[in-house]
């Protein structure tokens, strides 16, 4: 599956504006610093449109993970055990349910995070994320919903809003018919 974001739209012919939605905010600082720290191995060179949100997710997940072993580690050693396991077997880690239990009240660092806040109800849900409502062909912010107070910020003044309208009219071909 592809995030709406990194298609390429320039072929379709159309005045529709295409609104898209994502849940992380690619012009922030966290997301910045760490496309340069991906772009540092030379296999590879991302744009900011290739970032996939399963990668956003994927990164911020590790994150928490990496953060909470060592929390626990620092503060309670003797819970949390390593012992080896077979991957095919049936047999499951027995840190695993300290681990994943800690994983669902702890709140990682937000400096670091992508798709901030990451917080997670007691059946281990993500909960409480933002939205960023993204007009496609302008490649800009329409709105954010911030999940932290339950706000919409709409990002778009009332002549950026009167333009884009402006713009999308003056596309519009109307066939007239005479008789």
């Amino acid at each position: 599956m592809k995030d709406a974001h990194t298609l390429d739209y320039s072929s379709i012919n159309t005045t529709v504006n295409i609104t898209t939605i994502k849940i992380y905010d690619d012009s922030s600082t966290a997301f910045k610093k760490t496309l340069g720290r991906w772009n540092t191995f030379p296999s590879r060179h991302l744009e900011r449109d290739d970032v996939k949100t399963e990668t956003v997710l994927f990164h911020d997940a590790l994150l928490l993970l990496t953060d909470s072993i060592n929390d626990l580690v620092n503060t309670n050693a003797d819970n949390l055990k390593t012992y080896p396991i077979d991957c095919k077997g049936e047999e499951t880690s027995k840190s695993g349910y300290i681990i994943s239990n800690y994983m669902k009240i702890k709140h990682p660092s937000q400096d670091d995070t992508i798709s901030k806040p990451v917080k997670f109800d007691q059946d281990g849900n993500r909960v409480d994320f933002n939205i960023y409502v993204v007009d496609n062909k302008r490649h800009e912010y329409m709105a954010v919903w911030n999940a932290q107070n339950k706000t919409l910020e709409l990002k778009r003044d009332f002549n950026s809003t009167t333009n884009a309208a402006t713009e999308n009219f003056q596309k519009i071909v109307v066939p007239v018919a005479t008789t």
